[in-house]
């Protein structure tokens, strides 16, 4: 008979943990703009089409779908608008290297932790629209691109200072 509990207590356990606007003693945490305030170091991972190819693939044609990763530090002013710092780093399986290519933005954080930022980069011809969810009290954000749809990028970050 204690089975059951052990696992209904598991599953509410894991549920607490995965949900972004718990604290450790289970109430809710309010956040706001003010949540993301400072230098996050950022790392993407995903696809998207490939804005050029390198010779090294010979008949591979622009905009065919590439593996990216990329590195870099976005700073959030706490209130609403975002700069890409410096060390904005991406790579591309078919397109190589973009180094250094800052950009702007604005962002808007909702009461439940869950939020939106937009991000216009002079390489990119549509702004990415990203949503995200804040862990941590404004440590930490994950955020996935939904705009433009081709992209498949997901981002992970961290507060730097």
């Amino acid at each position: 008979m204690n089975r059951p509990r052990i696992q209904i207590s598991a599953t509410l356990a894991a549920l607490a943990l995965l949900t972004p606007n718990c604290l450790a003693g289970g109430r809710p945490e309010a956040c706001d703009s003010g949540s993301l305030k400072g230098a996050y170091a950022m790392t993407i991972t995903g696809t998207r089409p490939a804005p050029r190819v390198l010779p090294d693939f010979p008949g591979v044609a622009p905009g065919t779908i590439e593996q990216v990763i990329g590195v870099f530090i976005q700073v959030f002013d706490g209130a609403g608008l975002i700069s890409h710092a410096e060390n904005v780093t991406v790579k591309g399986s078919l397109s190589g290297l973009f180094p250094d290519q800052p950009g702007t933005g604005t962002y808007t954080i909702n009461p439940d932790c869950t939020g939106s930022f937009t991000v216009n980069l002079p390489q990119v011809p549509a702004p990415l629209v990203n949503r995200m969810v804040v862990l941590r009290r404004g440590k930490e954000f994950r955020s996935v691109v939904i705009s433009p749809q081709t992209l498949m990028i997901n981002v992970t970050a961290a507060r730097v200072n």
